[in-house]
Formats: structure tokens, sequence, C-alpha cells
């Protein structure tokens, strides 16, 4: 005979099951009245209590217990092999936190190429460039420019300026508050007074703090060529050593979350899923790092230069620079039509890159959860991820050739020798991000139906 709670077979005059303990018969106990009553029963004919939740409870519970009196060796294996990897994963996320936070205060960009040093400082920014920079350093050099031409306003540089301030704030509370946060949750959870995941905000200090690199290095971002000299920027080592430390140890705490589903890994679901998250993440990767290099480029004779929209911005900002005696940027009205571009591809230029950052951060996160056999969240993100991507390549199109007729308005001569090249990084991009979609789309329907093994 069958046990209808935990399906082992029984004699057949058995009444209670030898291996849950259970009555055979299919009949069950109220937890509040005591009475016996049939074992499909969602309600209790006697007294009305809930019973459907305790009776899947109980037997889940008996099927645990009978499976660990049958093979407790397996079990010890399984808790063993549990403890392990959580040791693992709370060292790995720890150092991930720590790494993270302390080269936060490193971030900052550094010029490259050949140059001199007067062409370097006129061409971009000050050479050391980072975030303390915009807290001080840089007002201190708008400051010294209006002592030496006092009839130069340069009221449009101090708003880049301000911009600048609030992005070292944002990358530098946002690193704080997660590595915070994942140290509460951590210590807790060690400590057995919290069961709430540490894990989520690991993730978010190491996605922060790439995301702070990331959009530093697009707020100052360009490359050119003024005759023989050749300039461009980069982020400094000291930052390019603290994302590759902090994401290796990221990526070893991924590793350590996913392995402790155990034997739950050689499952065809979750093998699908960690294969499709896997290329999810490095095709993301791509789109971020082709979206935030330079894509605006333009070339006259021997000379170019190369910039996206938040440079754009700050470009334009300078032209706009009232000079009455003709010492600096010679008075340029730029029209709305070219700032309404500009601001409209820098949204869209920081939309891609911070949702691709969170989309990253949820299939990293969904690896190891064996609750969730899909990612919905990654495929809404993707979509709009490859629209946006679309619409910031259409736009830079569009953008060049304005730019172009912008410059040259009153040099006929100069715009037939002026070339704008085709933004190759965005078109990579935007194929990428598809690729991505395609693949989110795939993941999606190959598990739509099926249902995790939760054990």
């Amino acid at each position: 005979m069958e046990c209808f709670h935990c399906g082992q077979e029984n004699s057949e005059d058995a009444v209670f099951c030898k291996y849950c303990g259970q009555q055979i018969e299919g009949k069950i106990t109220c937890p509040v009245c005591e009475k016996p009553i049939d074992c499909d029963s969602q309600f209790c004919e006697f007294c009305g209590a809930t019973i459907q939740t305790t009776y899947e409870s109980d037997a889940i519970n008996a099927k645990s217990r009978q499976s660990m009196a049958s093979n407790p060796s397996t079990h010890i294996y399984k808790s063993q092999w549990k403890n392990a990897t959580d040791v693992c994963l709370g060292i790995f996320s720890m150092l991930s936190v720590f790494l993270s936070l302390i080269f936060t205060f490193f971030i900052g960009i550094k010029f490259s190429g050949n140059y001199s040093a007067d062409i370097g400082a006129s061409f971009i920014s000050n050479g050391k460039n980072n975030l303390f920079y915009y807290f001080g350093e840089c007002y201190e050099d708008l400051a010294a420019i209006i002592k030496q031409f006092p009839d130069l306003d340069i009221s449009n540089l101090y708003f880049i300026a301000v911009l600048g301030t609030i992005l070292s704030i944002a990358i530098i509370v946002s690193a704080v508050t997660f590595a915070v946060i994942s140290l509460i949750r951590y210590v807790n959870s060690i400590n057995g007074k919290s069961k709430k995941s540490y894990f989520p905000f690991v993730l978010a200090s190491n996605i922060a703090f790439v995301l702070g690199a990331t959009l530093f290095f697009a707020f100052n971002a360009a490359t050119g060529k003024i005759e023989t000299a050749e300039i461009s920027t980069q982020l400094n080592s000291i930052t390019i050593a603290g994302l590759v430390l902090s994401s290796i140890f990221t990526v070893l705490a991924v590793v350590c979350k996913t392995a402790s589903l155990g034997k739950l890994l050689a499952e065809p679901i979750n093998v699908n899923k960690i294969c499709f998250s896997i290329l999810g993440v490095i095709g993301l990767a791509f789109v971020i790092a082709f979206t935030a290099v330079p894509s605006i480029s333009i070339e006259l004779e021997n000379n170019s230069i190369s910039f996206n929209f938040v440079k754009a911005l700050h470009l334009f900002f300078m032209l706009d620079t009232v000079n009455t005696d003709g010492n600096m940027f010679a008075a340029v009205n730029v029209t709305p039509e070219m700032y309404a571009y500009t601001i409209i591809g820098l949204f869209i230029e920081i939309a891609v890159t911070v949702m691709a950052f969170v989309t990253i951060a949820s299939l990293l996160n969904n690896m190891s959860r064996q609750d969730r056999p899909h990612n919905i969240n990654a495929l809404g993100m993707s979509i709009a991820i490859t629209v946006l991507s679309a619409a910031l390549l259409i736009l830079t199109i569009i953008f060049d050739k304005t730019l172009l007729d912008f410059i040259f308005s009153d040099n006929s001569e100069s715009l037939s020798k002026a070339r704008s090249y085709n933004p190759t990084s965005l078109i990579v991009a935007v194929v990428i991000s598809a690729v991505n979609l395609v693949i989110q789309i795939i993941h999606s329907i190959t598990n739509f139906k099926t249902k995790p093994n939760v054990q």
C-alpha cells in the first residue's frame, strides 16, 4: 500500500506509514481540534481551521525526515558542502565589498598619447582628474581663469563643475551605503540574528563601484589629434586594478552562491539558467563598454576629435563662453537644437549604462536562486536596452551630420573637407544588445512552463 503523504510503499495491512508515521488511509489530523479529516481538505469540517498549508508543510517535512533516516551520510555530506560554500561565500563577498569601497575613492582618469603638456591641459581638462578634483581644485582652476581673464563669462563651465561634483558625491555615497548594508546583513547572518540575504547588496556594492568608474570615465572621455600630437583619456592604473580585483572576488562569490545548490546544479533547468545568465552578463558588459567610449567623431585634414554626449555638452558650453578681447574662445551661439540633441543623447547614454549594470546584477543573483527558473526582469530590461541603444545610434548619426553643418555653417570649403566617422562602437553595441535580447527570450520560453525542484 502506498502512503499518501510520502509516497513510500508499505504492507497491505499497515495503518501507519513506517517511513513518515502518518496514517496511510488518507486521513490527517486537524492541527486545531485534532479530529480526523480527509487528507485533501483545505478547511476542517469540524472547526473550520485552514488545513492545506499545514498539511503540505508536514508532507515536505516527512519526506525530509524519511530521506535523512534512509541515507544519513548523504545528509551529512550536504550539510558539510553547504557550510563550506557559505563560509567561502562570506569571505569572497566581504573581500569584494571591501575592495569596491576602498578603490571607489581612487577613481580617476589619465592622459595617454603623444602630446605636450600645454596641449593636454587645454584639450580636455586638468590632468589630475579624479573624484576629489570636483570637490575643490576644479573651482580653484575656474577662479584662476576669471582672475586672468576678467572679461570672460564662464558661468557655463561652472555648470559642468557642479555636475562633476554631483556625480562624485553620488558615486561615493552609493558605494558607502551598499557596503555598510552588506556588512550589517553579513554580521547578522553569521550571528543568526537575521535570515535576510546579504548577497544582493554585495552585488550592488561591486556594481556601484564599476558603474561609478564607467560614468566618471564617460564624463571626462575624449580623444583627439592636433597636427602631430595625439591625446586620449583612460582610467588610471589604480582604478583598473580595483575593477579587476573586486570583480574577481565578486565572480568567486557568485560561484560559491551557485555551488551551494549542490546536486540541483545538474538539473537541466539550472544548467540552462546558468548558461543563459553568463551569456547575458558577457553581452551586457560589451554593451556598456561600447556605449561609454567616444562615439561622435569629427576629422578635418590633420586634426580630429572624438567625444560622447557628456563631453559634447562640455564643449558646447565652452563654445558659448563669451570673450570680449578674443584671447580665448570666440563667442559662438550654440543653437537650441544642438543642445536638445546633446541633452537627449546624454540621458540615453546614462540610461543604457545604468540599466545594463542593473540587469547584470539581476542575472548574477538569479543564477543562485532555485525558486526562479527564469528572469522576467532581465527580459524586460533587455528589451529597453536594445530599444535605447538603437535610439542612441540613430540620434548620434543625426547629431554628427548636424554638428558638421553647425561648425562649418559659414565655411563651405571646410565643410567639404570635414568628415564625420560612422559611430562603429554604437553599431556594435546595438548588435550585441539585440543578441542578448534574443538570448533572454529563448531562456524565458524554454523555462516558462518548468517548475523548479525546490529542496
